[in-house]
């Protein structure tokens, strides 16, 4: 659906900056920032800027607030990309490099999956990534045999 649309999309954002050597700066309230908060990354005790700083070096990005702030830093020839153009980006790189930075920057969602604490970028408390497993397994699915 849209939100692996959006996630793709994410992904490949992150690999055109790799590819092209440039800069990925995401707005705060874009689309990025929505699909991902939902699931991963959630913003802990209402500290935004330390957040920011932990996305920011996860994924060697930069949150801008506004457009304002994109021009205070001065860069030129800014490139804005529309989610189709991300989502039917194609890199030139070995499929083994492609496979090791997407695998990296998976890894890195997985490893921050939302648990029920925090909130998104519009302060709505998040949920837990992991509350349809337990509707099906209950307490006891660290027990269960089951295959995602």
């Amino acid at each position: 659906g849209r939100t692996g649309n959006n996630l793709i999309e994410f992904l490949h954002a992150l690999q055109y900056s790799r590819d092209h050597d440039v800069p990925l700066g995401i707005m705060s309230g874009s689309w990025a920032m929505r699909v991902l908060l939902k699931m991963w990354m959630a913003i802990q005790e209402n500290n935004e800027e330390q957040w920011i700083d932990r996305f920011e070096r996860a994924f060697c990005v930069k949150i801008l607030k506004d457009e304002e702030e994109l021009e205070s830093l001065g860069y030129e020839n800014v490139i804005r990309m529309e989610t189709r153009d991300l989502f039917v980006y194609k890199t030139q790189t070995s499929l083994n490099d492609y496979l090791g930075f997407q695998g990296d920057n998976l890894r890195t969602l997985w490893n921050e999956y939302n648990t029920g604490e925090g909130r998104d970028g519009v302060g709505k408390e998040v949920n837990d990534m992991c509350s349809g497993i337990d509707s099906v397994f209950g307490n006891d699915r660290e027990t269960a045999i089951y295959s995602v």
